[in-house]
């Protein structure tokens, strides 16, 4: 049986616009698993992005109870945040947000650095993920210097420098080209498969298609769920034909 490593209750996230309450997170029971690649999917509006920022520590929810790893998050404070945003997850964005004064290889290995850990250590590790991802050539190039593709696999080395439990991903390949965007998808599709946990929010279908479970948002509820497990490592047409179907019923 699966373990619960992310679950809400009664998750309620809401915005006010003069006298009117919108409510983007609609009294939301979810549960995570640990080991899946867990896809957040809906239009625009249903409340994808908001729904993974509240799960992550990243944003505020209004009411309800959000657990991560056994925790209730829901009464931390800010150094209880950090801690468990350093040690036990990491974050990958549409935006990437590498840092421009830094090269590939400080960009990874700055993250890493602790009073626990070595700097050594910290520096052969960096070396090592960017050369998992493809990068050993271009480790002292600045971000400028390289291609999205190529700052997207350093992001992803950043986001595992530090072994993170969970790596959360808002659109990771939307500002990549069709090439960039599959090689990213088979390095997250190839961690996952080593037993990565990976909640991943996007609006593509050949990205959604890398996940064994889809969730389905609809007006800050969910509104469906596809299960891909019974597919295994099958082909991607026959993932992506699965998914389309799925996504059709519901008027995506």
């Amino acid at each position: 049986m699966k373990r619960a490593i992310i679950k809400t209750t009664h998750l309620c996230k809401s915005f006010s616009i003069g006298k009117e309450k919108l409510d983007i997170i609609n009294n939301m029971n979810l549960e995570i698993y640990e080991g899946d690649f867990t896809i957040i999917m809906g239009s625009s509006g249903a409340g994808k992005s908001t729904l993974l920022y509240a799960i992550s520590t990243m944003d505020q929810y209004s009411q309800g109870k959000v657990e991560l790893l056994g925790k209730d998050i829901t009464s931390f404070n800010e150094n209880q945040i950090a801690k468990i945003r350093k040690n036990d997850m990491a974050f990958i964005f549409q935006g990437i947000n590498l840092l421009p004064d830094m090269t590939l290889f400080e960009n990874v290995s700055f993250n890493g650095y602790s009073p626990s850990k070595s700097k050594k250590s910290v520096n052969q590790k960096a070396q090592l993920l960017l050369k998992k991802l493809g990068l050993e050539k271009d480790v002292y190039k600045y971000p400028s210097e390289v291609s999205g593709g190529q700052k997207q696999r350093t992001a992803i080395a950043r986001a595992l420098i530090n072994e993170p439990k969970i790596i959360f991903a808002d659109e990771p390949t939307g500002a990549l080209n069709s090439s960039m965007g599959m090689v990213v998808l088979d390095i997250l599709t190839q961690l996952n498969n080593e037993g990565q946990s990976i909640v991943m929010v996007t609006h593509d279908l050949k990205a959604a298609s890398r996940g064994n479970r889809i969730l389905y948002l609809k007006d800050g509820r969910i509104d469906g769920e596809l299960s891909l497990d019974h597919l295994g490592e099958g082909s991607l047409k026959e993932r992506e034909e699965v998914v389309y179907k799925f996504l059709n019923e519901k008027n995506w």
